[in-house]
């Protein structure tokens, strides 16, 4: 609403404008303001007419400070005689933060007397943040080490940051205008992009590993990401690409691969003689594994002594604690000590070998054909599978894990076995579900054997899995 004491034209001018305006004398005394001042202050009940800026809002809507920058303002504006500009910000009763662009134009009597000032107040705060923001994502687009580069709908690249050089070779200059099939190092086929831009097509993204060539020539591996850029009409207008350099992470993954298969070939194969026949089944839950078993035959082929141990955790390093396990138990298997006690001493030895927080779990165990007696020491696998006269189902034994103390005491414990007997030993990520599964009968060992390969390799396991299955014969 616009106060008696302003002349009709300009009480339509101030109304009709969607900024603020307010109008003082030339004391900085208010004469009016319009409905834009009187909303966002919630000045309509208040008599503002013949008050300063200071009597008139509170030190919670403008900070003294910038009282200040508004007193100045005024002075600036009556000692230029012209117009000044400047931003402030103020502080709605509802305590919310508004920037505001600020223009102050002096108005004159025709005998150079100092009339009015009239203010205008265009709120920017929407303007402030989209520049915040905007800094702030260029500020992210310099520094984040992932190669960023942006294209138009036909591919065209508009825009790379930084890390693109640092990956690629190529700067900037080099590479907007041109089309990031530069970078392709003839690996993928013509299908592989076909796949990829209908997936995009379709779903606006597409992720996955691509292999591309750098400025020198050199071929690389990435992991890329790109995201169609739509309009409020959900037509594509721009395409974003993101990408790392993988080629530490993919030497690493044939490392890996090479270590497994290493392993593997350690690993002991099926046997069968007149005596007894052997499955053996593993299954890494990576590239390489934890677990690790091997049999030995002793004293004249008369004794086979046998062992499973799953180190806690996975990868290399579990791959290499688990090898010192399996040489200090093929170690052991020659002493001539009762088989507790070259439990006992390899326990002593791994305590050497292992950090502090890793210890392994095993079961070592050896079959004496001469009097037909299955002996085993639980050192962490409590528990195994048989399928004998006397058992039928879960054999358990209580023993402590390798690695946790030095004066760890095991127990030995004998079964006597006959033809037709078998017996499974294994790490435990299986274990728990073939008990449950063979709680009231164990099935024959071919029958058993096959349900234990079905198991292994045609479900997926958070765990290493590892298996020794014996038959009498």
């Amino acid at each position: 609403m616009i106060r008696d004491g302003a002349d009709d034209e300009l009480r339509s001018l101030l109304n009709a404008v969607t900024d603020m305006m307010i109008i003082k004398d030339a004391e900085g005394k208010w004469i009016d303001a319009n409905e834009a001042t009187l909303n966002f202050f919630q000045l309509q009940a208040s008599d503002f007419v013949g008050k300063t800026t200071a009597d008139v809002l509170a030190k919670e809507v403008i900070h003294p400070d910038n009282m200040k920058i508004c007193e100045q303002g005024d002075a600036m504006a009556w000692s230029k005689g012209q117009a000044v500009t400047y931003e402030q910000t103020f502080m709605q009763p509802s305590g919310k933060r508004k920037h505001f662009d600020i223009a102050k134009v002096p108005v004159y009597y025709p005998d150079g007397r100092p009339k009015w000032l009239i203010v205008t107040c265009r709120d920017n705060t929407l303007r402030n943040l989209m520049e915040e923001e905007i800094t702030l994502a260029v500020k992210v687009f310099d520094n984040v080490n992932d190669g960023i580069f942006v294209t138009d709908v036909e591919g065209t690249i508009l825009f790379v940051n930084p890390a693109f050089t640092k990956v690629t070779g190529y700067t900037m200059d080099e590479v907007v205008g041109k089309n990031p099939r530069l970078l392709k190092s003839g690996r993928q086929g013509a299908p592989f992009y076909k796949i990829m831009w209908d997936n995009l097509t379709e779903s606006g993204e597409w992720q996955g590993e691509i292999w591309n060539r750098r400025k020198d020539g050199r071929i690389y591996p990435e992991e890329l990401t790109i995201n169609a850029i739509k309009d409020i009409n959900g037509a594509t207008t721009h395409y974003i690409a993101t990408f790392r350099d993988i080629s530490e992470r993919e030497q690493l993954r044939k490392e890996m691969m090479l270590t497994g298969r290493i392993q593997r070939k350690l690993l002991p194969s099926d046997y069968a003689d007149e005596r007894v026949s052997i499955k053996a089944f593993f299954k890494p839950s990576l590239y390489v594994s934890g677990d690790f078993y091997d049999y030995i035959w002793l004293c004249k082929d008369e004794l086979l002594f046998g062992y499973v141990i799953d180190v806690m955790g996975h990868g290399y390093l579990t791959a290499l604690q688990a090898a010192i396990g399996r040489v200090l138990f093929m170690q052991a298997a020659e002493q001539q000590l009762s088989l507790k006690d070259r439990v006992a001493w390899v326990n002593r030895e791994v305590m050497r070998y292992f950090s502090e927080d890793t210890f392994a779990a095993g079961i070592c165990f050896e079959f004496d054909f001469t009097t037909n007696t299955l002996s085993y020491v639980t050192c962490g696998i409590n528990c195994f599978l048989a399928a004998t006269r006397a058992y039928n189902g879960v054999v358990k034994a209580a023993g402590l894990f390798l690695g946790i103390t030095e004066e760890a005491v095991f127990e030995q414990h004998d079964i006597p076995f006959q033809s037709g007997d078998s017996f499974y030993f294994m790490s435990d990520g299986l274990f728990d579900e073939l008990a449950e599964e063979s709680k009231a009968h164990l099935p024959p060992f071919a029958e058993m054997s096959e349900r234990i390969k079905k198991k292994i390799y045609t479900q997926k396991y958070k765990d290493d899995v590892s298996v020794l299955a014996f038959s009498v014969q």
